[in-house]
């Protein structure tokens, strides 16, 4: 648990949004995706377009490229400290992230906003099964 806070810490306050890659990711977004993107937190853009550039090599699927950057929507700014809380088993807010981001997806993006709705859920299968992994080690 320390090895992960310690490497959560470093990515929440050190690691930088690699500017090219999100001038490239940004184009696939619609403009009330964009306004959900530039809404996230700092960290979330930052691991979304981490998630991208890995799910890119693996699907050209257009709304799964757009999930990889939007998964984490629904966490709406949480703090360092929320974070690690959550993951030492607390309960927080962020247990429901994916019910809300499916809420500010909906009307948006459908298809996007129902892999946000289960890209949490135990027993997947295919591609949304790829993603669990590597948003997993991301």
């Amino acid at each position: 648990m320390i090895r992960y806070c310690i490497r959560k810490f470093c990515d929440y306050y050190i690691e930088k949004i690699d500017e090219n890659l999100e001038k490239e990711a940004i184009k696939i977004l619609n403009d009330e995706e964009l306004r959900i993107y530039f809404n996230m937190d700092y960290y979330d853009r930052w691991h979304g377009l981490l998630v991208y550039s890995i799910m890119k090599k693996v699907t050209t699927d257009r709304n799964y490229l757009i999930f990889s950057i939007l998964h984490d929507c629904g966490k709406k700014r949480a703090s360092f400290l929320l974070r690690i809380i959550h993951k030492l088993g607390f309960v927080t807010r962020l247990k429901n992230h994916p019910k809300i981001g499916y809420d500010m997806l909906e009307k948006i993006n459908k298809d996007v906003a129902i892999l946000i709705l289960h890209h949490h859920d135990k027993n997947t299968s295919g591609m949304l099964k790829v993603f669990q992994d590597i948003d997993d080690r991301s």
